[in-house]
């Protein structure tokens, strides 16, 4: 194992602040990733990888992150030039995985920390200090972009710590520091996290907490995986968080707003039409909502068979005018089709949401 290998988790207490970066990243660049295909992994190879993937799933960049909760400001110093060099060590890592990349494949990585990073070089007076400040008003630098005194020192940290070997050198290019304006106590940084969600991913959400919430498991999940034979490979498929899974997450938080926007709107009418009880009505929109479950559990038959007869009747949609008329015609038609198991409230409940899934279709 090289020396920027992190093959396993072996204490997941402390790390909760590479999962909130990850999710701070998946957020403010949200709008450019939804489209694309990636997958992201949580302690592999480095604390937080973003592998964008083309057509034929090959890797067409990654950007790897070292993320570090700090209370105090980075400087040139021995911890400091450590965490470089193995981000170095990760680069070589990077480019040696088996896995297929794309002509152009590039990489990119970076130091990102919650605390300014203070990096002086100081001089004999007269002459003055040198020094770079990456903070909230400066909050990305590569390497190669700092005073040259600077990067040289740092280069020469790196020599240092992987003699006799220069491949990392080569790496240095790649490096970037970086600020994240994430609080450093855990509760604020959710706060944070949940109001990003809804600024960038959506905007109309009600329970945005829930879904960061949702998103953390996802993680966690993943975060907790050992590498297989203690060793980082981007093959490993139990070591990702997919788009797919992350879309699938959203879009059904996406399906849950408009299912609690819909009974919001329509089902005091709606009600009345179905014949909802009062009594039945508390707790209507809840089981709206574990509908959505049950379409995706090939062990609900009786729910997967509703939403496939709402499928198989979208026509309906496209001629009625009236949506509670509509689910009424739906009610009846199922009830003079088939017979069912589910109570009367349980029919009912699936075949709004079936309604509402259907309809986001269209």
């Amino acid at each position: 194992m090289s020396k920027s290998t992190n093959a396993g988790v072996h204490n997941a207490i402390g790390i909760e602040f590479q999962k909130h970066c990850a999710l701070f990243l998946l957020f403010n660049n949200y709008s450019s990733l939804k489209d694309g295909k990636y997958f992201i992994c949580i302690e592999h190879h480095d604390d937080v990888l973003f592998c964008h993937q083309g057509a034929l799933n090959e890797l067409t960049s990654i950007d790897s992150y070292q993320v570090k909760k700090s209370s105090e400001k980075w400087g040139l110093t021995r911890d400091f030039f450590e965490i470089i060099s193995k981000i170095a060590g990760t680069g070589i890592s990077l480019d040696n995985d088996p896995m297929s990349k794309a002509a152009n494949y590039k990489q990119n990585l970076q130091f990102t920390t919650n605390h300014a990073i203070n990096l002086v070089i100081a001089k004999k007076k007269p002459l003055p200090n040198i020094s770079e400040l990456i903070n909230e008003s400066n909050s990305l630098m590569p390497i190669s972009g700092l005073h040259k005194e600077i990067s040289d020192k740092i280069t020469a940290e790196v020599e240092e710590y992987w003699k006799p070997d220069k491949a990392p050198l080569a790496q240095i290019n790649n490096i970037s520091l970086a600020y994240i304006d994430l609080p450093k106590k855990s509760q604020p940084t959710i706060d944070q996290l949940v109001g990003l969600f809804k600024r960038a991913v959506n905007p109309d959400i009600v329970d945005a907490s829930a879904a960061v919430d949702t998103l953390i498991k996802l993680f966690r999940e993943v975060e907790n995986t050992l590498n297989n034979g203690n060793i980082s490979k981007l093959m490993d498929t139990s070591k990702r968080i997919t788009s797919e899974q992350i879309n699938t997450v959203i879009n059904i938080i996406n399906t849950r707003q408009k299912a609690y926007n819909f009974w919001r709107d329509e089902g005091k009418e709606l009600s009345k039409r179905l014949n909802i009880t009062i009594a039945d009505q508390m707790g209507f929109e809840k089981l709206i909502e574990d509908s959505f479950d049950f379409f995706k559990d090939l062990k609900q038959a009786e729910h997967r068979k509703i939403l496939n007869f709402v499928k198989s009747n979208v026509a309906l949609l496209h001629t009625a005018t009236d949506e509670v008329e509509c689910i009424n015609d739906l009610h009846n038609r199922f009830l003079t089709t088939y017979n069912t198991p589910l109570s009367d409230k349980l029919l009912k409940s699936a075949l709004v949401a079936a309604y509402i899934e259907t309809r986001g279709t269209l």
